[in-house]
């Protein structure tokens, strides 16, 4: 794991204010495999007509392949502490007419989805929290009884490329 993450959470809220731009480069900067983030609703397991949970939802990357998965009848919630994380996420709502996403600005440890999901998904998120483990148990109390969660995360590469990568997604300490 990284040494520098996680961090105090107006300070992560801060720094995705300021790379919600960009977002879509850390995709190619640690080298996500294709495929994975739809690899990953798929194992949640995810049906028609299902709410999903979202923490640290960003820009809604994972949106698409949760939307074919839940359908018009179904109701994704997406929480993120970054307002700037969350207002390109619902401008991809807005392009793609999806009307049965409700997005929240909150620290995930406080927040609570107004209908219990029947899946939850950390995306690329879970550890720059830094009370994850407490977040983790908030969540999960909101699960409805059978229902899935799942984190996507990603790593450092080794050796020089990950040398190479370190400035560009540790901040300084």
């Amino acid at each position: 794991m990284i040494e520098s993450l996680p961090r105090e959470p107006e300070f992560v809220r801060s720094r995705y204010d300021r790379l919600a731009r960009w977002y879509v480069l850390f995709e190619w900067l640690f080298w996500l495999p294709p495929g994975i983030r739809g690899r990953a609703v798929q194992l949640l397991g995810v049906r028609r007509g299902q709410r999903v949970l979202e923490v640290g939802c960003g820009t809604g990357r994972n949106f698409p392949w949760l939307q074919a998965a839940i359908g018009p009848d179904g109701h994704i919630y997406g929480v993120d502490l970054s307002e700037g994380m969350l207002s390109r996420c619902r401008a991809r709502c807005d392009r793609r007419g999806w009307t049965n996403v409700t997005l929240v600005q909150a620290d995930a440890l406080r927040y609570m989805c107004p209908e219990r999901p029947d899946a939850i998904l950390f995306s690329l998120s879970y550890a720059t929290m830094l009370h994850r483990v407490r977040i983790l148990e908030a969540v999960w109390s909101q699960l409805t009884s059978g229902g899935r969660l799942g984190i996507l995360e990603a790593r450092l590469m080794r050796g020089i490329a990950g040398r190479l990568q370190r400035p560009m997604v540790v901040p300084p300490s």
